[in-house]
């Protein structure tokens, strides 16, 4: 914990952590400078030397990394040691909240206790009818495919003679005339050439009336 109180302190510190800062800048410089020797002694074509100090540029490098490398592990081990890994993953609850199974999943069949449909769903509002749902309006080119007629020649009927086609529904912000599918059905059932007879049922066949007509009996020659 020796490593945290000397960091805590001086991140809590302003001067020293721009000390800190420096320090750190200068020991950077000072390991560096062999690389960047090794660097400018290949440009000016001393490959030899350029060998030498970038080796020495890595031993030191080496040397001076090791400080740093061990006060972090020292850290790590200390952060390990405060906040253990089974609380930090768990929660502030601990290690009794990994003890909690979830419950298992019913089977279907006679133990998983099978829901039982109603006559009238529950989607239906309660009362066994189907919910309400509004039918998209019709306009020139959906009125002529229903009724098999050009988009012109609705138009034409409807700018002329209106009377004669179904009541039309007119909305703000829409150009032309609407109609709704229940009036177009309701004017094509009006306009039904043939009308609708009910099948006829054969009637049963009369039996005749009175008393049945006895034959007369020849008379026969006696063998």
């Amino acid at each position: 914990m020796n490593t945290i109180n000397v960091l805590s302190e001086i991140v809590n510190n302003k001067n020293l952590s721009f000390g800190f800062l420096v320090l750190v800048m200068a020991r950077f410089i000072w390991v560096a400078r062999y690389f960047f020797k090794s660097k400018l002694q290949e440009l000016i074509g001393h490959k030899d030397l350029a060998a030498v100090s970038r080796a020495k540029s890595r031993a030191l490098c080496k040397a001076h990394a090791t400080p740093f490398i061990r006060a972090w592990q020292s850290v790590r081990h200390a952060h390990h040691h405060a906040f253990p890994k089974s609380l930090s993953q768990t929660g502030a609850i601990g290690k009794d909240l990994s003890r909690v199974t979830a419950r298992a999943p019913r089977r279907a069949g006679r133990q998983g206790g099978q829901k039982k449909t109603t006559s009238g769903g529950s989607d239906d509002g309660g009362d066994g009818e189907p919910p309400h749902r509004l039918e998209p309006l019709l306009n020139y080119e959906d009125f002529g495919r229903v009724a098999r007629l050009a988009p012109g020649t609705v138009k034409n009927l409807y700018c002329r003679s209106p009377e004669r086609l179904p009541p039309a529904i007119r909305l703000p912000g829409h150009r032309g005339p609407l109609w709704h599918p229940h009036d177009v059905r309701q004017w094509l059932e009006d306009h039904r050439v043939t009308p609708v007879t009910p099948p006829t049922v054969p009637a049963a066949a009369k039996g005749k009336r009175g008393r049945p007509r006895i034959a007369a009996q020849g008379k026969g020659c006696v063998a």
